[in-house]
């Protein structure tokens, strides 16, 4: 499902990478190489919580068709 185990584990990483932001954000301006670094990955991370999320709907919904098309086959037996 959405909440699987790597996207919780992607998450809790982005909220990592997120407080660490936002405590070199307090010392440094964006530029500075540590900021980047830390923006990268949390850029990073992001895409892959969105790339997990977006493979949890694409076979939800595949599983879903393959019930639909099951169900419907019973039907047309039932009939």
């Amino acid at each position: 499902m959405l909440d699987s185990k790597a996207v919780q584990s992607l998450k809790e990483q982005q909220a990592k990478l997120q407080a660490e932001y936002a405590e070199l954000v307090k010392n440094y301006r964006p530029g500075y190489p540590k900021m980047q670094q830390v923006q990268a990955q949390l850029d990073e991370v992001e895409k892959n919580v969105r790339g997990a999320i977006e493979g949890s709907k694409t076979r939800m919904d595949t599983e879903y068709q393959g019930r639909l098309g099951k169900q419907k086959g019973i039907n047309t037996q039932q009939a």
